[in-house]
Order: structure tokens, then C-alpha cells, then sequence
């Protein structure tokens, strides 16, 4: 399975758009997220996004479970507006449900 983003590239740095509201610029919009070559038999995905680096302690972005198996994407600022029929967001460790984007220190 493969997972993309079309706002920005593998290792590269994330917009500042998609960062948390305490950071200059930042609006806390949701990643645009699709997804292909997808196991058969899938009966529905989960999708976390967490930040293991030791400062971040796992902090939690985004958490959804139950997106339906037809589903091949998430658009851009979906979280809370806009999601796949059925799925559920989670708690971030922000303690919202829904992305709560990256607000690194300074």
C-alpha cells in the first residue's frame, strides 16, 4: 500500500499552512492525503499520524478510524468538514478530535 500527499514531498518540510495555529501562518489545515495498491480484501482503514521524535513524545496529529475500503483519498481541510461517510475522528494530543497540525518549538 502506498500512502502521498500532494502538499509536499517525502522528507521534505510540511507547509506551513497545515501547522498548528500557534505557529506563524499556520491555519491548521488538514493534509491532503490519497492512497493506492491497496490489500485485497480491505474492509475499511485506519490512519494515524504521529510524530515519534523524542521532543514530540508520539504526540498525535490525526487519528481516523473507520474510512470505508472505497475510499481512495482525503481532501485537503476535510478534518471535521469533510470526511469519508462513516469514518471517525479521534482524539489528537492537542485533546480535539480531528488534525490538529504540527507546532514545533521554536
Amino acid at each position: 500500500m502506498k500512502i502521498t500527499s500532494s502538499a509536499f514531498q517525502d522528507g521534505k518540510l510540511i507547509p506551513t499552512k497545515y501547522a498548528y495555529h500557534g505557529v506563524d501562518g499556520g491555519n491548521n489545515i488538514s493534509l491532503p492525503l490519497s492512497w493506492s495498491d491497496v490489500p485485497t480484501g480491505t474492509k475499511s482503514f485506519a490512519l494515524s499520524i504521529v510524530d515519534p521524535h523524542p521532543v514530540a513524545k508520539n504526540w498525535v496529529h490525526w487519528f481516523v478510524i473507520n474510512i470505508p475500503a472505497g475510499a481512495n483519498s482525503i481532501s485537503e481541510g476535510a478534518s471535521k468538514r469533510a470526511m469519508p461517510i462513516g469514518c471517525k475522528e479521534l482524539l489528537n494530543t492537542y485533546g480535539s478530535p480531528g488534525y490538529g497540525g504540527p507546532e514545533p518549538p521554536k
